[in-house]
């Protein structure tokens, strides 16, 4: 269950393959994508809608190079 993030604006597409893990797509072209422990430029960067659709749809996992300290 999705709490309510879009503030009665459209969406067109979304992706969602686990838990804190999905991307929609808005009428307006905005778009949000959430991926928990993960860092948000990582996330902004290289994760695109294809990407998540492609991991829930091929089941195939997704890697990325992240620097943390």
């Amino acid at each position: 269950m999705m709490k309510e993030e879009l503030g009665s604006k459209i969406m067109i597409k979304s992706v969602g393959p686990r838990a804190k893990l999905y991307f929609y797509k808005m009428l307006d072209d905005k778009e949000s994508k959430k991926c928990k422990g993960i860092k948000k430029l990582v996330v902004d960067k290289t994760l695109s809608f294809e990407a998540y659709k492609k991991c829930l749809l091929g089941r195939k996992k997704e890697m990325r190079k992240m620097n943390v300290i």
